[in-house]
């Protein structure tokens, strides 16, 4: 079980602060604080409940959902993982990790894979659907990560509902169980390509 203060081995801009050396991190590794709030205790300060329930609704069962550390910016509204289980392989942790960027869809993917772009992430696979509990339009990216030593493997939901704030739901697991671990996102995602 996480406990609060358990260090998530990410990808995301926290794990910058690992490989430059800043107090606390580990060399060579992309870490991340996610400090996880049991039992709902300060998650979603002021967020809408349907709102919230919603995001959690992302979270694979068992993974614990809280808040997501200041690292990962001001517009991180919801952080869940597990250390345990299928998924979790080698130094990776399974994570999930919600943003709300504001701006258009097109301007939310865009930072998101230029984000990880960053890390020399290319996208490997593009498609466009609809997801989320209200089914709105999405899009689905995989990306490839070129390391030859534990790869990454980032898979996104770009959510763009009619209404309310954009939203990129990001997982992050090995890429060595990434082709198991993508159905269960889809699930989660409540998935549904374009035909």
């Amino acid at each position: 079980m996480l406990k609060v203060g358990t260090r998530f081995e990410r990808f995301s801009d926290a794990g910058t602060h690992a490989r430059r050396g800043y107090p606390g991190a580990t060399p060579g590794r992309l870490l991340g604080a996610l400090v996880l709030v049991v039992g709902g205790v300060g998650l979603g300060a002021g967020q809408d409940a349907g709102v919230l329930d919603a995001r959690r609704s992302f979270a694979p069962p068992g993974w614990e959902v809280g808040d997501c550390p200041p690292a990962y910016g001001k517009d991180s509204v919801l952080c869940a993982g597990t250390d345990t289980g299928p998924f979790k392989v080698d130094r990776h942790i399974p994570t999930m990790w919600i943003r709300a960027p504001g701006g258009g869809c097109a301007e939310a993917e865009k930072d998101a894979v230029g984000r990880l772009a960053k890390y020399g992430m290319t996208v490997s696979r593009k498609s466009t659907g609809r997801c989320g509990p209200k089914a709105a339009p999405c899009t689905e990216i995989r990306l490839e990560d070129p390391r030859p030593t534990d790869p990454l493997a980032p898979l996104l939901y770009v959510v763009c509902p009619a209404a309310g704030p954009v939203e990129v739901v990001e997982y992050g697991v090995s890429a060595k169980v990434i082709d198991a671990f993508e159905p269960v996102a889809r699930v989660q995602a409540r998935w549904q390509p374009d035909r």
